[in-house]
């Protein structure tokens, strides 16, 4: 039997924290890049205010885009130096009208979404930093009166988000947020 990477990982993680009496080892990665992203943010708010309010489909698309887009910011992935430059943030706006999804179910999930049956939303969030941009994903799914939940993972593993991530960004001002 092979055991699961995110088994391994967690193993690894909790006797990391045992020995060296550190009980939340990722935090200080965490907090960098939810600082990193965090910074990011309101040039991405600004590129997207542009996008006027009755027009809700492109809006969501392009809120799907800069969720997406969130993954360039991921500490985990890249190397940062602590900072984002205005450069790095223009650059990635940029790209977002060139972004092209391999497997795009974008229309199945607008009709999902302007289904008046359809209520509620789980939205699963998955790193720290990049999170922030998920929240400006959960506040345009807020426009279409859906009931939007966020789930964090319950405990520190590797630069997952946690509730303290969660609070850090904001996204408990836009909806409920849960943990595992």
């Amino acid at each position: 039997d092979q055991i699961p990477p995110n088994e391994i990982a967690s193993t690894l993680f909790k006797e990391a924290a045992a020995v060296s009496g550190i009980e939340d080892i990722w935090k200080g990665i965490r907090d960098e890049a939810n600082r990193i992203c965090l910074t990011a943010i309101p040039y991405f708010e600004k590129a997207f205010e542009k996008i006027p309010a009755e027009n809700k489909r492109e809006r969501l698309k392009h809120a799907i885009k800069l969720a997406v887009l969130g993954n360039n910011f991921d500490i985990g992935t890249n190397v940062h130096n602590g900072n984002i430059s205005e450069e790095d943030v223009q650059k990635s706006i940029d790209e977002l009208d060139q972004l092209q999804f391999a497997f795009d179910d974008f229309e199945l999930f607008w009709d999902d979404i302007i289904n008046e049956k359809k209520k509620n939303i789980l939205v699963l969030l998955d790193n720290a930093g990049e999170i922030a941009f998920d929240r400006l994903l959960i506040r345009t799914l807020k426009e279409f009166g859906k009931k939007i939940l966020a789930v964090v993972k319950d405990a520190p593993i590797s630069n997952d988000a946690i509730m303290d991530d969660a609070l850090a960004v904001g996204i408990n001002n836009e909806c409920e947020v849960i943990t595992t």
